[in-house]
């Protein structure tokens, strides 16, 4: 797995954009070119501009997860019965939470 190096001339993506191609590809796609654009500074990760040929989409979504800081979801009806948004939530509640999900809190039973 690849770990963002220290070098802060590194771009590593820093907020990964998550929607269901179904119905939210035309939003997702719009968000990612108007923050590229109005925020620089800002590195994103959307499938379809970083995804390479040749390697399985679960394992590039896993370490795009693994590499960035926040997830930006976009709700849809076809989001919330998208694997890949399973994939996404999954890791936010491992790494800090998800809000309203109180085992992120510690509370597995509640």
């Amino acid at each position: 797995m690849i770990k963002p190096s220290h070098d802060p001339l590194q771009k590593w993506p820093r907020v990964f954009i998550s929607y269901a191609r179904e119905d939210g590809e035309a939003f997702a796609s719009n968000l990612r070119k108007r923050l590229e654009r109005q925020e620089p500074e800002i590195t994103l990760w959307q499938d379809r501009a970083e995804m390479k040929g040749g390697l399985g989409w679960r394992v590039q979504i896993e370490e795009a997860l693994d590499k960035v800081m926040f997830s930006v979801m976009v709700m849809t009806p076809a989001a919330l019965r998208s694997l890949p948004l399973g994939m996404a939530l999954c890791s936010a509640a491992r790494c800090g939470g998800v809000p309203g999900d109180d085992r992120s809190l510690g509370h597995e039973n509640a």
